[in-house]
């Protein structure tokens, strides 16, 4: 009898402390994809450099934004490449007129209540991480998401 009540006090202390553990991994699972402009399609992380070629304007070598008539919603989406070509990153800035607060409610419906931490609001499903942010964008204050594979 004691050994079972010391497994089922052992096990209601482990329970109610993960419980209390905020963790960094929401549970919804995270798009990997936008969809672009009708005759664009989409473009998704882990799409080879080629395969969006037509879409792209090259600023720097290490800079690269997808055209302006590909895409809407967001004043600019910069592409972060890995050492394969392949789309690892995805960074949207908006126009001025965006509000922090309306933009995360926005995403709140598909991917649940993200973890604030820093200003920044986050969606981690393990795989994905999305988050909404402020940044100084030619000296004015913008709205920023990411869209990054994690690997």
């Amino acid at each position: 009898m004691k050994t079972s009540k010391l497994i089922l006090y052992t096990f209601l202390f482990l329970f109610i402390q993960s419980c209390a553990i905020k963790k960094n991994v929401t549970h919804t699972k995270i798009f990997t994809y936008i969809k672009l402009n009708k005759e664009y399609g989409q473009i998704r992380l882990g799409d080879n450099f080629e395969k969006h070629i037509n879409k792209i304007s090259i600023i720097r070598p290490s800079v690269i934004f997808l055209k302006e008539e590909v895409f809407g919603g967001s004043e600019t989406i910069q592409l972060i490449f890995d050492d394969n070509n392949k789309i690892k990153e995805m960074i949207f800035v908006y126009n001025k007129t965006q509000l922090l607060q309306n933009k995360v409610q926005s995403y709140i419906t598909d991917l649940g209540n993200p973890i604030i931490k820093n200003g920044k609001a986050i969606w981690n499903d393990g795989i994905t991480q999305f988050e909404i942010s402020k940044i100084k964008f030619h000296n004015e204050m913008r709205l920023k998401s990411s869209l990054r594979r994690l690997d």
